[in-house]
């Protein structure tokens, strides 16, 4: 523990005391300066929000009346489902129509109750196997209040109106300052001062409000912003709590301005941010707590705050710009076909800003924003339509500028250096998309080699890989169902079982130290892409403790997928592979080691235990949870081999019938080269000769009857004139025989000499 940290503790130690000593005497209670009138709250949270001003809502009426007609349907949707009981949240339904019956303090699922004291005597964890803390939690967001408001603001919606502003005083009502459940988390105070914010702006225009009202409202505002400056998770928490805690501040700073301890807030805030922003993403831009959810809940906090900084003119937090432009960019290359983003890591389905999309991992309304404000043609995706996100944060203006900007390219692939992902976008033969990623990055960061637990939303996903065939996913990730509950429930999710990958039971990547925590992590793997023409080729390489290493390619041919994993071990290990489907695919046996996957044929070479699983209730195994709170029923395959000392596995995933043989690490497998209807392709295949000299792989291929042979293998280990080299960076290089496999630059590696 630095020093830094053991002075920002022992502070906070003592001014928790303080707080004690505050809530005891019921509250030093923070009241809205006398200079800040009913009205300048009102106009104040419109000016941090232009859609929210009548001029911008009337031109996207009378300018985009399609946009008018989606976002005021939508709104309408949300509005509905909150008025009848049925707002639908982490798997579970609120009911959220009756304010005066909500009780703020309990669970809705379980009606466990949290006792009415000082906010840090109350104990949130591990209360019993049912009770999640989240879901009263969630109520206390009051983010359904931006859904109110916003179908009172584009529809007039009286009933709406009056809705919110019961919700929202029935909350400041029932929470008195430093009490109870619903201030013991920061970011949660976060969370509320922003839906807040949002439903004021939206309801600035509305007639209901009166001036005791306001009053209420902007003194709880005061007191949100007071509780946050006092309780920064700066060390406990110094990822996208931290962010979110001091982006709040932010804005509550910008919205209650004419306050004299607002630019304090302000300044406090900014140090934050301008510290601690850029430490939220790597050099690539990907965020380093190595989940996608969390990657877009960080980022939405940054880009609210500068804004806001926008938009008062303060232009404090310029120097986050570019932070958020690659974050931005960096996000959008993850986007799989099917438009929505893979659920890598940890998830508890967040939004920081209060606009809810109808599936959850669906983020091109937050990148519109961003494609708006960087001029980013890679952020506009054709055939997309600009997100609510856009027009509430830059009103018409954000649209207009948005339908300048000419589409990007959505389907080149890419690398992500240092958060370790490689996204390939790739045609069959047919001309049919495929799209794969490779996760080979790190667990996350603040993580220890050592003993030291340390809390973190990354999974032991590396080498996994995640493939669309023809638009469709096959292979996924199966996502976090939830973090309280059964342990062991969390701890398979976060494992390798979950994802596809590989794991030696000897050498784990890492060890569970307790419920999201991680410890004694191993570094992440050497990764080396190459691009060609018709062909790709990912090597991921690690090193194992005892000496031996673990390999594993991929390569995409344009006919199929095809994963190689190499184990060369001095002493026996066991070794899983696990396969993930997704939910809505049909799983059939074919015959052993090989599945019909809805319209793909899936094959493997394991000499080991197959196992295929279809969920059930006794299993954790076959489940997707694609949101906090969800599981579908889905399938699940193993491979188990145990006693292995060199290992080469084969598997493959595509349309057709596989026709191929790989040799490495002494070892000769065949897909598809016995069968009868391919006796004239055989022999064109094992006829090529080609020496299976030390660190090589040889793979022979048989494509529309043609054969061809690729060779993976040191630098400049077989230079000659029968020989194409494929471009590619690294020290490992690849060769083909075939003249149709012509070495060209691929978008990456143009990229990467940018």
């Amino acid at each position: 523990m630095s020093a830094d940290e053991i002075r920002f503790r022992l502070l906070a130690a003592v001014d928790l005391r303080r707080q004690r000593r505050e809530y005891l005497q019921r509250g030093r209670e923070v009241a809205i300066a006398e200079s800040t009138s009913s009205v300048s709250l009102l106009s104040s949270a419109q000016r941090l929000l232009p859609g929210s001003q009548p001029a911008d809502v009337q031109t996207l009426r009378d300018s985009y009346p399609d946009l008018w007609n989606k976002y005021s349907a939508h709104a309408r949707e949300e509005a509905s489902a909150i008025h009848h009981g049925n707002y639908r949240r982490l798997g579970h339904v609120f009911n959220l129509a009756d304010p005066i019956s909500i009780d703020w303090r309990a669970d809705p699922r379980t009606n466990y109750r949290w006792p009415k004291k000082f906010y840090a005597d109350v104990a949130i964890y591990e209360l019993s196997s049912d009770v999640d803390v989240k879901y009263v939690w969630e109520a206390s967001r009051q983010q359904y209040l931006v859904a109110l408001a916003r179908n009172w603001r584009y529809s007039a919606h009286e009933e709406s109106a009056v809705l919110a502003r019961q919700l929202l005083l029935s909350w400041v009502q029932g929470n008195p300052y430093l009490e109870g459940v619903n201030w013991t988390s920061a970011l949660e105070v976060a969370m509320r001062s922003i839906s807040w914010l949002w439903s004021l702006a939206l309801l600035a225009e509305w007639d209901g409000w009166s001036s005791e009202d306001l009053d209420l409202i902007g003194k709880a505002a005061c007191q949100h912003a007071e509780f946050l400056r006092r309780n920064y998770s700066l060390y406990s928490s110094p990822y996208n709590h931290l962010i979110g805690e001091a982006a709040a501040l932010y804005l509550l700073g910008c919205w209650l301005a004419e306050l004299p301890a607002a630019a304090s807030w302000r300044t406090e805030a900014t140090q934050l941010l301008l510290e601690h922003g850029p430490k939220q993403f790597y050099e690539d831009g990907f965020c380093v707590e190595q989940a996608v959810g969390y990657h877009y809940f960080t980022l939405g906090f940054l880009a609210m705050a500068r804004e806001a900084d926008r938009l008062c003119n303060y232009n404090l937090l310029g120097p986050l710009d570019e932070v958020i432009a690659r974050s931005f960019r960096s996000g959008a290359k993850l986007r799989q076909p099917d438009g929505l983003w893979p659920p890598i890591g940890d998830v508890d389905s967040a939004r920081s800003m209060p606009i809810e999309p109808a599936q959850f991992w669906d983020f091109a309304g937050l990148c519109s924003l961003g494609a708006a404000i960087f001029r980013e043609p890679l952020l506009k995706v054709a055939g997309t339509s600009p997100g609510e996100e856009l027009f509430l944060q830059r009103g018409a203006a954000g649209i207009d500028t948005w339908k300048t900007i000419n589409a990007g390219a959505s389907s080149s692939s890419t690398q992500l250096t240092e958060s370790g992902y490689v996204v390939l976008h790739t045609a069959r033969q047919n001309g049919s998309p495929d799209w794969l990623l490779l996760d080979a990055g790190p667990l996350a960061a603040g993580l220890h080699a050592d003993s030291t637990p340390s809390v973190a939303h990354g999974h032991l996903d590396c080498f996994q890989v995640l493939a669309h065939i023809d638009n469709r996913p096959i292979l996924v990730d199966s996502g976090m169902p939830t973090y309280a509950g059964d342990l062991r429930q969390v701890d398979f999710f976060r494992s390798p079982a979950a994802h596809n990958t590989i794991e030696i039971e000897e050498f784990p990547m890492a060890q569970v130290a307790g419920r999201l925590a991680w410890s004694h992590v191993v570094g992440p793997p050497r990764v080396q892409v190459k691009l060609a023409d018709n062909i790709r080729i990912l090597c991921v390489e690690r090193w194992l403790p005892n000496g031996g290493k673990l390999e594993r390619q991929v390569i995409v041919n344009g006919e199929g997928i095809w994963i190689l994993d190499l184990i060369d071990s001095p002493s026996p290990v066991t070794v899983h592979t696990y396969w993930n489907f997704a939910a809505d695919l049909q799983v059939d046996v074919v015959r052993p080691n090989v599945l019909r996957v809805g319209d793909c044929h899936f094959e493997t070479s394991t000499d080991g235990e197959f196992t295929l699983w279809r969920a059930d209730k006794d299993s954790f195994h076959g489940w997707r949870a694609p949101g906090y709170g969800e599981k579908f029923p889905a399938h699940s395959a193993r491979t188990t081999a145990k006693s292995v000392v060199s290992s080469c596995n084969l598997s493959f995933l595509g349309h057709y019938e596989p026709r191929a043989e790989v040799h490495a690490l002494g070892k000769s497998v065949q897909m598809g080269v016995a069968s009868s209807d391919q006796e004239e392709t055989t022999p064109a295949i094992s006829q090529q000769p080609v020496d299976r000299g030390v660190g090589r792989s040889v793979w022979r291929f048989a494509s529309n009857n043609q054969p061809s042979v690729l060779v993976v293998a040191p630098t400049k280990e077989l230079e000659g004139e029968q020989w194409n080299r494929l471009l590619g960076v690294g020290d490992l290089e690849a060769y083909t025989m075939t003249p149709e496999s012509r070495a060209v630059e691929s978008p990456l590696e143009m990229s990467q000499k940018q």
